[in-house]
């Protein structure tokens, strides 16, 4: 494969243990989405996206803040200043509407959305840290900031949405699974290291 233009490549932050074992100064360059709590790490994020409006309840005076992009599909901060709003498509794994981004309304989940932004955004070449889809040594997260404990199988509940993702992605755009445990099993697995030197 041709070397990646830097610009076409964006790294997301997703939220399991994993991210832990990560050298993060290997992304600290790139173009970053942070889910969730990713903001926290500093303003090398470029965007804080999140779905879920309890995530702002809880990390509100952190997140006013975060100098960088926030985006969210929160219907109540549709009109909340500094906050970028897309509306949730229910029926699309890969969302192309202006004013959409993929949401199914079972199986919904902030990762599997962030690919959806990554594309929107128009980068071509994706790479997933914290992809974990399950629990490690009884974590589900590598951080706290979540207020509430999901059901330990709620991957189960998240991995068809990825799924439909990976058999609906353009021709042109290739999605790379940093963490080689993960149970999620539609991206192709490779190690950080491998994959950075070729962007």
């Amino acid at each position: 494969m041709e070397q990646s233009n830097q610009n076409e490549t964006a790294v997301i932050i997703g939220g399991g243990p994993s991210v832990k074992d990560i050298n993060l100064d290997l992304i600290k360059d790139k173009f970053v989405i942070g889910t969730n709590a990713a903001f926290y790490f500093g303003d090398w994020v470029d965007v804080c996206f999140f779905i879920d409006c309890r995530f702002h309840r809880d990390n509100e005076e952190a997140l006013n803040k975060f100098p960088n992009r926030i985006i969210t599909t929160c219907s109540t901060l549709k009109n909340k200043k500094g906050i970028e709003h897309y509306n949730k498509c229910e029926k699309c794994a890969i969302c192309y509407h202006k004013d959409k981004l993929a949401q199914p309304e079972k199986g919904k989940n902030t990762g599997a959305t962030a690919i959806n932004l990554a594309i929107r955004l128009g980068k071509k070449r994706i790479i997933l840290i914290g992809y974990d889809m399950q629990v490690v040594n009884g974590q589900h997260n590598y951080h706290n900031y979540h207020k509430h404990r999901p059901r330990d199988n709620i991957y189960d509940v998240f991995l068809p949405h990825f799924e439909k993702i990976s058999k609906s992605l353009p021709k042109d755009v290739e999605v790379i699974n940093a963490n080689l445990k993960s149970a999620l099993p539609y991206f192709k697995k490779q190690k950080i290291e491998d994959i950075i030197w070729k962007v």
